[in-house]
Formats: structure tokens, C-alpha cells, sequence
């Protein structure tokens, strides 16, 4: 069986949506701002659903491209999450 990469689905005001279409949606930041934008959301797994915190960062080799980093801790500051996930 193949290799398949499966895309989780995250609620926001109530509907299951990608994270493609939360980037969509939402407003950015502009100008030179560490992040482009910071989402409280949740995602189900199994029969849990669990809080998360969606930070989407510029990616510095391609100006529009992004990266997104997840966290379940939501007392952390996104400046905070981005320095964490800088150490790794």
C-alpha cells in the first residue's frame, strides 16, 4: 500500500476546515512582522477534540510560501512558540 499523507481538518467558527483555508480566510499581518497570522482553533482526533494553537510563520527562502506551527500549550505567546520551535 502506497504512502498517503492525510491532511487533518481543523474547526473554526464551527466548520472543519483545512489550513490552506484558514490562511485564506483570515486576515494577515502586514510588513515585516515576525508572523503572518495566529489562529485558536481545535482538531479532533480519535473521540477527543483537543485545543490548538495555529502560528503561521513567513518562510525566509520563498516570500510567499509559510510555515505553520502547531501547539497544544495556549498560555504560550506566539513570539514564545516561535522561539521554542526555533531551538529545534
Amino acid at each position: 500500500m502506497p504512502w498517503q499523507r492525510k491532511h487533518p481538518k481543523f474547526t473554526t467558527d464551527g466548520k472543519k476546515k483545512s489550513v490552506k483555508a484558514i490562511y485564506s480566510a483570515c486576515k494577515k499581518r502586514r510588513g515585516r512582522s515576525r508572523y503572518l497570522l495566529s489562529v485558536n482553533t481545535a482538531i479532533q482526533k480519535d473521540d477527543s477534540i483537543m485545543s490548538v494553537k495555529l502560528v503561521f510563520v513567513r518562510n525566509r527562502n520563498k516570500r510567499n510560501d509559510y510555515l505553520v506551527l502547531i501547539t497544544t500549550d495556549l498560555t504560550l505567546s506566539v513570539d514564545d512558540i516561535i522561539r521554542i520551535y526555533g531551538k529545534r
